[in-house]
């Protein structure tokens, strides 16, 4: 049992995993969500000529803390995905039940990243949109990917 045990579509999900973790890993706590005047904004910090700083969570308004909850839940259920995947691939090629619980989690995390960022785009529609809010859109897509590639792989066998 290893990777080359593994299947070709399970194989495949494993690079869009290992893609999407650290796509989400890279752009989700980044500064640079949005550009604002002379710097950027992220879920975290704010940055401009004088450095960055972080906005106390009491002042941040009940969306964006929504958003931050989402957008951890997303990595959450990201790694979790991820772990698994590895696993599967790697380890337990004859664990379906863990393949099926790595797509779970990779529809699970691809939805919550998805409504985290729905929801700051829509309350920040018509901002210069940065890099990490589109690597954090491009890690929900790759977490699709994991998810409809394990289906068609089970389906498949």
């Amino acid at each position: 049992m290893g990777f080359r045990d593994a299947s070709k579509f399970s194989r495949i999900a494993f690079g869009l995993a290992v893609g999407g973790f650290l796509t989400d890993i890279i752009g989700f706590p980044s500064p640079y969500w949005v550009a604002v005047l002379g710097g950027s904004q992220g879920l975290f910090q704010t940055c401009g000529f004088g450095g960055c700083f972080s906005t106390p969570t009491e002042l941040l308004p009940g969306w964006i803390k929504g958003v931050i909850a989402l957008e951890i839940l997303g990595f959450l259920t990201c790694l979790g995905s991820f772990v698994l995947m590895v696993l599967y691939v790697h380890v337990k090629n004859d664990q379906k039940n863990l393949q099926t619980i790595a797509t779970g989690l990779a529809f699970a995390a691809a939805g919550l990243i998805f409504i985290g960022v729905i929801i700051y785009g829509a309350k920040l529609s018509g901002a210069t949109f940065g890099w990490a809010f589109g690597m954090t859109i491009v890690s929900g897509l790759f977490h699709i990917g994991v998810g409809v590639l394990n289906v068609v792989d089970k389906a498949s066998s």
